[in-house]
């Protein structure tokens, strides 16, 4: 009998840091009789999930190849005694039997199948959804329709004849194991294998800042129209841009969603969660339940967050060259000002975002501008 471990998401319940963690300890997992195997696909198995929904908003026909690669290196090195690990989040929503036929490729005896899911209450998650739409399309979820049926998808693979084992834990960080998902990752296979498994902590995924997102929902509005459903390497840039910022310091307010948005996120998703209960009692999911102001179903992503700053929101966009062409030919006295109320009062942290922006201008053919930022110095206000 084959045997696999499948971890199947959810979607913002930290599978990144974990499947980051599993593709750093791949020798560790091996000695353990666990076979960790992405080949050229990153970090995760996301490409066994499109040979049989054909369907991503990068290149497809790159994607359908690595997932035949991991097929066909996972089929010719499997040996008799090992565990097939596989991390995909976008599994938890496919219906097992439809990801059977790619276990049998793998191996075509009956599979012995042990599922790992995270599950995070939609009022917790749709910001993280929303900020995730952002980044290829003009257009967000609205959260009178951000509908998980998280119940159906669990029971759908806790049901399916080939598992032997089902675990869903909350991802709540007040209920993982040290407060980090990728130790109660290890601890959880540690239960499933009867063997010691220590995987090594990685970065936290980071996030846009309320402001952020409102600039980047305009910059797709305003620039890339006509590119919804897709990454774009103009949009990609300024993301970079910001995460690295954010990384040495948050520009702006971490986003939260407004008590309208809240409530109407958790109207929709009330009966799930009841349900989801009831079939799992040790996940206890806690909507929040926001307040009784009517949501306006508005289209701005603005409508959906509890604060930001205009005044921010102004300066960032001070600093992007499509939103302010002049910085071609040189610093505006705009973007020297924007610098000096945006960046840290920490010298050192300082500095960094000053590289960060001076390569930011540079990879935008902004050559005269960049030239302007010292990282060394402290003040960016002097002119050549």
């Amino acid at each position: 009998m084959a045997k696999f471990i499948l971890h199947v998401g959810d979607a913002k319940c930290g599978s990144t840091s974990i499947q980051g963690s599993l593709k750093q300890a791949r020798a560790s997992l091996l000695e353990n009789g666990l076979v960790y195997e992405t080949g050229s696909s990153g970090s995760n198995h996301i490409d066994l999930v499109r040979l049989v929904r054909p369907h991503s908003r990068g290149n497809l026909e790159e994607s359908l190849v690595r997932g035949k690669e991991i097929v066909e290196s996972l089929r010719a090195t499997l040996k008799k005694d090992q565990t097939v690990l596989l991390s995909a989040e976008n599994l938890l929503a496919l219906p097992p039997e439809e990801f059977l036929p790619i276990l049998r490729q793998i191996s075509p005896e009956d599979p012995e199948i042990k599922v790992i899911a995270y599950v995070r209450a939609p009022t917790d998650m749709y910001l993280s959804y929303a900020q995730q739409a952002l980044k290829g399309n003009r257009y967000f979820p609205k959260p009178e329709s951000f509908h998980r049926p998280l119940d159906r998808f669990l029971s759908a693979w806790r049901d399916f004849p080939f598992v032997s084992e089902f675990w869903v834990r909350p991802f709540d960080r007040k209920r993982l194991a040290g407060g980090d998902v990728t130790e109660d990752f290890a601890g959880v296979l540690q239960e499933l294998t009867g063997r010691e498994i220590a995987l090594p902590q990685t970065a936290r995924n980071r996030s846009l800042s309320a402001e952020q997102m409102i600039v980047l929902q305009n910059l797709r509005r305003s620039v890339l129209p006509d590119h919804d459903g897709k990454l774009h390497p103009i949009s990609g840039r300024y993301i970079r841009w910001f995460l690295q910022l954010n990384k040495v310091e948050m520009i702006g307010h971490k986003p939260a969603l407004s008590g309208a948005a809240c409530g109407a996120v958790a109207k929709i998703n009330r009966g799930m969660v009841a349900r989801l209960n009831a079939l799992f009692p040790g996940v206890d999911m806690v909507l929040r339940e926001g307040d009784a102001t009517t949501w306006t179903c508005g289209a701005d992503v603005a409508d959906l967050l509890a604060d930001s700053s205009p005044e921010i929101v102004s300066q960032l966009t001070s600093l992007m060259p499509h939103f302010s062409p002049e910085l071609h030919q040189g610093m505006t006295a705009q973007a020297r000002n924007a610098l000096e109320a945006l960046l840290s009062s920490d010298p050192e942290r300082r500095r960094k975002q000053l590289r960060l922006t001076k390569q930011m201008l540079r990879d935008s053919d902004c050559v005269p501008a960049a030239r302007v930022i010292r990282p060394k110095l402290l003040r960016v206000l002097a002119p050549d």
